[in-house]
């Protein structure tokens, strides 16, 4: 899950047949495919279109509660928390 400072957030599920899809807490949804690409996980093939055709970050070894920051497609600092489960 990733939280945005102003208080707004995205659910993520990585899917291990290579699709993903997200909600938003405004209710929007985004679908789209992911790969590792060497030491970053990269989403392509975006719905609805983005502005950009891909976007990557780097892989982040986690644990369930652990958190980290990093940037959202558009740059935008968040938040990332490795939640249990499919919530």
């Amino acid at each position: 899950m990733s939280r945005y400072p102003d208080g707004g957030w995205v659910k993520h599920w990585f899917n291990p047949d290579g699709s993903y899809n997200a909600q938003f807490s405004d209710g929007r949804r985004l679908a789209a495919r992911w790969s590792v690409q060497g030491e970053r996980v990269c989403l392509t093939n975006m719905r609805p279109n983005m502005l950009i055709p891909r976007f990557c970050t780097a892989m982040i070894e986690a644990d369930i509660g652990d958190t980290w920051h990093s940037r959202d497609p558009l740059g935008r600092r968040v938040q990332n928390v490795l939640v249990a489960g499919r919530q």
